[in-house]
C-alpha cells in the first residue's frame, strides 16, 4: 500500500512536476495535490497502486549510478586488500549491503554507493599508502555517511557483512 508520503517522495526523486504524476498514475492533478497535502493518506485503489509500482520500478532502472558498477566490481578486492589496516571496515561492509540490498530506498542508496566509490578509489585526499593517516579521509567520508544512514541499515545488514567478513578470513 502507498502513501501520500510515498507519492511525493518519488516525485521529488524522480525530479518531476504533480502533472507528470497525474499522467503517469491516471489520476487528477487535484488528487496527487491531495495525497501529498496528506501523508499519510493510503492509495487504495488497485489500478492507482499497479500504476505506481510500475512508475517506481520504470524511475529505479531509469538511474543508472557510475559508483554502483565501480563498487560492485572492486569492493571486496578492496577489503580483502586492507582487511588488517582498516578499523572502520566492518562499517563500510554494513554499508555495502545496504547499499546492493533491493528494498533499499534509492536517495540513500546513492549516498552509500557514493561513500563507497571514495572508499574504493585510489585518488583520495590522503592517499592510502601513507602510514597511519592513509585511510583518515576514508573514514571521515564512511562516518559521514553512516550519520546519514544509521536508521536504514538493517540488523539483517548488520549481520551479512559480520558473515561476510568471517568468510574472508
Amino acid at each position: 500500500m502507498f502513501t501520500g508520503l510515498d507519492i511525493k517522495q518519488l516525485r521529488e526523486q524522480l525530479g518531476k512536476k504533480q502533472t507528470y504524476m497525474a499522467e503517469k498514475t491516471g489520476v487528477s492533478v487535484q488528487t496527487i495535490r491531495h495525497w501529498e497535502k496528506h501523508p499519510e493518506a493510503q492509495i487504495k485503489k488497485v489500478d492507482h497502486v499497479a500504476k505506481i509500482q510500475a512508475l517506481i520500478e520504470k524511475s529505479q532502472s531509469l538511474v543508472v549510478d557510475p559508483n554502483e558498477r565501480l563498487v560492485k566490481e572492486s569492493f571486496k578486492s578492496k577489503v580483502k586488500a586492507n582487511l588488517a589496516k582498516i578499523p572502520f571496515l566492518r562499517d563500510a561492509v554494513e554499508m555495502y549491503f545496504f547499499a546492493i540490498d533491493k528494498e533499499s530506498p534509492l536517495g540513500p542508496k546513492l549516498v552509500a554507493f557514493g561513500a563507497l566509490a571514495y572508499f574504493i578509489s585510489p585518488f583520495d585526499a590522503i592517499p592510502d599508502f601513507i602510514p597511519i593517516t592513509g585511510f583518515t579521509d576514508d573514514a571521515a567520508v564512511i562516518a559521514t555517511a553512516l550519520m546519514t544512514l544509521k536508521s536504514h541499515i538493517t540488523e539483517e545488514h548488520k549481520q551479512q557483512a559480520v558473515k561476510w567478513l568471517y568468510d574472508l578470513t
